[in-house]
């Protein structure tokens, strides 16, 4: 019979009388001796192979009624204990949410066999990303633990409150996440080396929630000498880059032999804490720190075997091969290496490497439209898996990120910004949280700023520069980025200004993730805009250095920044007089957009082209026709901030 079944009985009086002794006394063969004698009873019968059912509705209302509160616990309990102690291995392992259940539905029930079956039920739910049954299950386990758990019983112990504070934390409880990790470190009779894995639950909360980052630095420097790893940060860049070279160089001498798997669980640990101290280095702008973390990870991986953190490290080394040495060449190695990592592995930190793999790697050799859908999958995979940080940041490239970069229509956009902000609050994401805010209120500024407010500010309603933590760097960085953003489309000049006192600051605090070619891009218009008008040679001397880099770019075979170089070409050509050439490339550059559906870009180039047609050429029929063609594409965009000050041009009165 299938216990789906039986535990929907409550088996009523039939039940009632029968003692825990009787119970046990149906023998190792007890649950078909048990549905035997109920069925003697004449309460249920057999409608399908080995399945049963009440005879009546009316019986089973009846038995239901029959026990309740303190009994129905007692009954359900003798119940899990029948099941418990006759079920074969494999039948508990198929039934062990529902005899766990059962047991556990007694509030005061004391026993290590039931706790540590708890344990393998609050595993399991893991396994199968049911995070609040986990969670539910560990309290539970920990509440079955005699009052000397952590003498009688200290490994058990553990397991379940670093599970229990593992899981509140992805779940965003960081309070019940601290309240576990503190009942463990507090203590004094459990040695320091069993306290890592909570230690490392604090680090990652100082880290992601509370954007501490140089203290979890600290910390994870700390824990890898406390495992006698040997880590040092002096002359970080020098170590870095000769470390890097040394592992491009050991993955192309071995481009498709992978090591076995990591079986030793010290070397997991150093792993996984090199992976949480990048992770702080990262977004505290410390890029040669990163840069390390991942060598010693790849290094560990081609020595020790490969873990879960050894896909996104791979994914890294490759980015770092572009970015520092300019190697794309090779860039289908470290691609292949890190997916072939991750299909071996699995579903761990899945998330965060096709997140790292695209978002810094992929996007620089393959159209962003088809990056799209590849960021919401990762996002769905690191919810299941608790992946909640790279879970997020999937989530702000799916939804606002990209469809920015790509001028999707901003109402579309601004329709899933507060459910995107709301899901990243709820799991205690604090900087995906604020950036998401970031972009939030500079699409607000453009759709339409609110009365009296400066809309190259950002400032008002759901964000404002105050609301960030000033540990934040990389958000601080992001609000400059996002100021000079709109103010390109409201103030050239000042943008210029901004561009240059700003100059690389975003490519180097983001190095290599996908904004940077938009950013970088705008810079240049900018520049070479404010060139063209004021003809200073400081701007068109910073407005050429961009030009170059990303005509570098495209000879290096990146896809998206093609009709950057164009509009860049015909900005130069203008500059320097020359407007059959200027002319042509305004005309190619505004078609691509158009026909590639790039609203913002296709606005904003008709704009430029319109301001070049009547500065330089003096050709007003034109220019006004340009005028009206950035209205409409600015309307399409939803900018409707951005064309209410665009008809007051006294260009479309003439």
């Amino acid at each position: 019979m299938s216990w789906s079944y039986v535990s929907s009985f409550d088996l009523g009086n039939t039940m009632k009388n029968l003692s825990s002794t009787q119970l046990h006394g149906f023998g190792r063969n007890g649950v078909p001796k048990l549905i035997a004698f109920i069925e003697s009873e004449m309460l249920i019968e057999k409608f399908f192979g080995d399945k049963y059912r009440w005879v009546h509705d009316k019986v089973q209302e009846a038995a239901l009624s029959l026990v309740t509160g303190r009994r129905k616990e007692y009954l359900k309990l003798e119940m899990g204990k029948v099941l418990y102690f006759n079920l074969s291995d494999k039948e508990l392992k198929n039934e062990l949410f529902d005899v766990t259940d059962l047991i556990s539905n007694r509030k005061g029930t004391k026993s290590v066999e039931f706790a540590s079956l708890c344990l393998k039920a609050s595993k399991k739910a893991r396994r199968l990303s049911a995070f609040q049954s986990t969670t539910r299950y560990v309290k539970t386990g920990i509440e079955m633990l005699p009052e000397d758990k952590w003498t009688s019983n200290q490994s058990l112990t553990l397991e379940l409150y670093n599970l229990g504070a593992q899981v509140e934390l992805a779940l965003g409880h960081v309070e019940k996440s601290k309240k576990y990790c503190e009942a463990v470190l507090i203590r004094k009779d459990v040695d320091i080396g069993l306290k890592t894995p909570l230690r490392l639950v604090e680090i990652k909360r100082l880290s992601t929630v509370e954007l501490k980052y140089p203290d979890a630095i600290e910390h994870c420097v700390a824990l890898l000498k406390d495992m006698e790893y040997k880590f040092s940060r002096s002359l970080v860049k020098f170590q870095a880059l000769k470390s890097l070279s040394r592992t491009i160089q050991a993955i192309k001498n071995h481009p498709n032999s992978l090591p076995r798997n990591m079986v030793d669980d010290k070397h997991k640990t150093i792993a996984e804490i090199l992976n949480t101290m990048e992770y702080a280095s990262y977004h505290s702008n410390q890029i040669f720190l990163m840069v390390l973390c991942d060598c010693h990870i790849v290094q560990l991986t081609l020595k020790r075997g490969v873990s879960e953190y050894s896909g996104p490290s791979s994914s890294m080394i490759g980015t770092y091969a572009v970015l520092m040495f300019q190697n794309y060449k090779d860039i289908p190695i470290f691609r292949e290496l890190a997916l072939t990592i991750q299909s071996r592995i699995g579903r761990p930190r899945s998330c965060e490497t096709v997140f790292k793999t695209y978002a810094f790697y992929l996007v620089w050799t393959m159209p962003l439209i088809n990056c799209r859908n590849v960021f919401y999958d990762a996002y769905i995979k690191g919810m299941q898996n608790g992946e909640v940080e790279y879970a997020m940041w999937s989530l702000l490239a799916h939804f606002l990120s990209l469809p920015w970069v790509l001028g999707k229509p901003i109402d579309q956009v601004l329709e899933e910004c507060p459910k995107v902000v709301a899901q990243m609050e709820e799991v205690s994401q604090t900087s995906q949280a604020l950036v998401a805010r970031c972009f939030w209120q500079m699409f607000l500024n453009l759709r339409k700023p609110q009365q009296a407010q400066d809309p190259s500010k950002l400032k008002g309603e759901v964000y404002s520069i105050e609301a960030r933590s000033e540990a934040d760097s990389f958000v601080a960085i992001l609000d400059d980025n996002m100021e000079r953003q709109l103010l390109l489309f409201y103030d050239h000049e000042s943008a210029a200004e901004r561009a240059i006192k700003g100059a690389d600051m975003f490519s180097k605090a983001a190095p290599s993730n996908f904004e940077v070619m938009i950013e970088t891009f705008h810079r240049g218009i900018c520049l070479y805009v404010a060139a063209r008008r004021t003809k200073r040679r400081k701007y068109k001397s910073h407005g050429k250095k961009i030009r170059k880099t990303i005509h570098k770019w495209k000879k290096n075979g990146i896809p998206n920044v093609v009709y950057y170089c164009t509009f860049l070409d015909a900005e130069h050509a203008a500059l320097a007089g020359k407007h059959a050439e200027a002319e042509k490339n305004y005309k190619v550059a505004i078609q691509f957009v158009a026909r590639s559906g790039f609203l913002h870009h296709a606005a904003l180039f008709n704009e430029l082209y319109s301001d070049y047609l009547l500065r330089e050429r003096d050709d007003k029929d034109e220019a006004k026709y340009r005028l009206q063609e950035a209205i409409r594409y600015y309307g399409d965009w939803g900018a409707l901030g951005k064309v209410e000050k665009m008809k007051e041009s006294s260009l479309l009165a003439s």
